[in-house]
């Protein structure tokens, strides 16, 4: 039986994987921007601010992920009593 069976209201935070990719996309998408700014080649300055790119919009993602997450009861319906902020 889990929590949500019981009532309970279980806590809002990242997983472990998540922290994980989002670390490692966060180090390639710096590394990116390093490339782009020193690269000699349109070639590298374009993969460079692609990993950049993917960066941001992961983590803009797992922002909006958290957040839909708190003001719903995790599984898409708001709960009875208002989001729990």
């Amino acid at each position: 039986m889990s929590n949500s069976d019981k009532g309970e209201k279980r806590p809002i935070g990242a997983d472990g994987v998540s922290i994980v990719i989002g670390a490692l996309l966060t180090v390639a998408g710096v590394v990116g921007l390093f490339m782009a700014g020193h690269a000699m080649d349109v070639g590298i300055r374009i993969f460079g601010l692609g990993l950049g790119v993917l960066a941001i919009v992961y983590i803009v993602g797992e922002i909006n992920r958290h957040y839909a997450a708190v003001e719903t009861d995790g599984e898409g319906h708001l709960p009875a009593d208002g989001p729990d902020l």
